[in-house]
């Protein structure tokens, strides 16, 4: 991606992720306690419900590869 176009994505972007910090306040909080406790081997699980009551769940166990993009996401978030 060229840095204009970069530039322009990150511009229409900022003003949603404030009004998503804004619409759900404990979930940035609970990344950053969950980037800083995870290590190897910790599983990472992903559930979503539906408004229709369907449940989708997914998890992973962490890597030593998949930590170094948990250390960047530190950088990045913290």
């Amino acid at each position: 991606m060229n840095p204009l176009a970069l530039t322009k994505a990150l511009t229409k972007v900022k003003p949603m992720l404030r009004n998503f910090r804004n619409a759900h306040p404990k979930f940035f909080p609970f990344v950053k306690t969950a980037l800083k406790c995870a290590d190897v081997d910790s599983v990472v699980e992903v559930k979503i419900t539906t408004s229709d009551g369907k449940t989708y769940v997914t998890n992973m166990k962490l890597t030593a590869e998949d930590m170094q993009l948990v250390e960047e996401a530190k950088n990045i978030i913290l």
